[in-house]
C-alpha cells in the first residue's frame, strides 16, 4: 500500500466480518464512529467506482474511498441496513404481485440513473442478494463489482461476469453489455420473486408475465429499450393490478405455438393446426342434413380453437377469470379446464338449438 493511500484507510477499524471469504467487512470510522463497508476487489472497473465517488446516485451505496494497490481495489462505501431480497425470499417465499411491482419500479429508477451516466454504467449482476430493502421500504442496489462503463467501443465482453440464470446472452461473449443486459436480469428477477424459480425453470403467469417475457428475450432488440420503459409499464399495473401489461411485440398476436419464434414449436404448431382443421372440416355424421353437418364442423373447429387459445393464455385472456388468476396451480388448472369445458358445452347447446328450430 502506498504511503499516500495508507492514511485514507487507517481511519477505519474492522468491527465485523460480512463475508470475509470475499473480502467484505463492516468497519467503523475511529473519529466519527460511523459504520461503513470495506471491500477488497480482485476484478473491478476502476472507472465505475471513481465516477460514483464523484457523482453519488440515489439507490446506490455512496463510495467514500477508492484505493488501488497490487491489482486490487479497496473500497470504503456506505453501509446499507436492511434485508436483501434473497433473505426475504428465503424467509417468506415468493412475494405478492404488489410487492414485486413496487420494488421493481424502484429498481428501474435506480437503473435509469446508472444507464444515464456519461458513459452509461451497466450493473451486470442484478440478483436478489444484490438488492437491499431498508427498514422503511427503500430499495438499494449494491455490489457493483461486475459493473462496467458501456461506451460502445467493445465488440463483446472480454471478461465474462455475472450470475448463471441471471446473465444475459451477451455476457457469455455473444456481444457487448449495455442497458438491455440489465433489463434481461430484471425480467429474471421479477420471475424469481413471483415464483421462487428462474425464468428458464418456471415461467410466471398473470399480469406481470408479458413484461417478464419481453425483458428476457434472447435478442436484445426485442427487449424493452430502457429501464424507463419498463417502469412506465409497471406503473400502469399499479393503477390496474388485474390488467396484464400490454407489450408492442407483434409476435404476441400470433396463435399459440408461433409466439416465441421457436422453429420446432412453429413446425409442430403448423402440423397440429392442419390436422385439427382437416379432422373438423371433413367429419361426417350419418342421417344428418348437409347444412347441419356443416354447422357441426364449424362449431367443433371453433370450440377446439377457443380451448387451445384460452389454455395457452392468448393475449392474457385468462386474467379475466378469477380462478385462472390464482397463485395455486391446482386452482388455476381447474379454472382453465372449466372454461374449456364451457366452450364445448356452448357448442352442444348451439347445435341443439339449431336442430330444434330448423329440423
Amino acid at each position: 500500500m502506498t504511503p499516500a493511500a495508507s492514511p485514507a484507510l487507517s481511519c477505519y477499524r474492522i468491527v465485523a466480518d460480512i463475508n470475509s471469504e470475499h473480502g467484505i467487512h463492516l468497519v467503523q470510522h475511529q473519529e466519527t464512529g460511523k459504520f461503513y463497508v470495506r471491500k477488497t476487489l480482485g476484478v473491478y472497473s476502476l472507472a465505475v467506482f471513481q465516477y460514483l465517488a464523484e457523482h453519488p446516485l440515489p439507490g446506490i451505496p455512496r463510495i467514500y474511498e477508492t484505493v488501488e494497490e497490487d491489482s486490487r481495489l479497496i473500497l470504503i462505501e456506505e453501509y446499507i441496513p436492511g434485508a436483501t431480497l434473497q433473505e426475504l425470499l428465503d424467509a417468506d417465499g415468493p412475494l405478492s404481485q404488489a410487492q414485486v411491482v413496487d420494488y421493481m419500479v424502484q429498481l428501474c429508477t435506480v437503473l435509469h440513473s446508472l444507464h444515464s451516466c456519461e458513459p452509461p454504467i451497466v450493473h451486470r449482476d442484478i440478483k436478489p442478494s444484490n438488492i437491499v430493502i431498508t427498514p422503511d421500504g427503500i430499495l438499494k442496489l449494491i455490489d457493483l463489482n461486475a459493473a462496467r462503463c458501456a461506451d460502445g467501443s467493445a465488440g463483446k465482453d472480454t471478461v465474462l461476469l455475472g450470475t448463471p440464470g441471471f446473465a444475459a446472452p451477451e455476457q457469455y461473449g455473444f456481444g457487448s453489455s449495455d442497458a438491455q443486459t440489465d433489463i434481461f436480469a430484471l425480467g429474471v428477477l421479477m420471475n424469481l420473486l413471483l415464483t421462487g424459480q428462474l425464468s428458464n425453470e418456471c415461467t410466471a403467469t398473470g399480469p406481470l408475465a408479458p413484461a417478464i417475457r419481453k425483458c428476457v428475450m434472447m435478442e436484445r432488440t426485442r427487449r424493452y429499450s430502457s429501464a424507463l420503459e419498463v417502469r412506465k409499464a409497471l406503473k400502469k399495473l399499479q393503477k390496474r393490478p388485474h390488467r396484464p401489461i400490454e407489450t408492442d411485440d407483434w409476435m404476441s398476436y400470433l396463435p399459440p405455438g408461433f409466439r416465441k419464434g421457436n422453429l420446432l414449436s412453429m413446425l409442430l404448431g403448423t402440423i397440429g393446426y392442419a390436422m385439427l382443421f382437416w379432422v373438423c372440416l371433413t367429419m361426417e355424421t350419418e342421417n344428418v342434413p348437409v347444412s347441419m353437418q356443416q354447422l357441426q364442423r364449424v362449431a367443433m373447429l371453433l370450440s377446439f380453437l377457443a380451448a387451445i387459445f384460452f389454455s395457452a393464455d392468448y393475449r392474457h385472456i385468462q386474467s379475466s377469470i378469477p380462478l385462472c388468476r390464482s397463485k395455486k396451480p391446482v386452482v388455476r388448472l381447474l379454472g382453465i379446464l372449466l372454461v374449456d369445458a364451457l366452450f364445448f358445452f356452448l357448442c352442444i347447446v348451439v347445435l341443439a338449438i339449431y336442430e330444434t328450430v330448423f329440423a
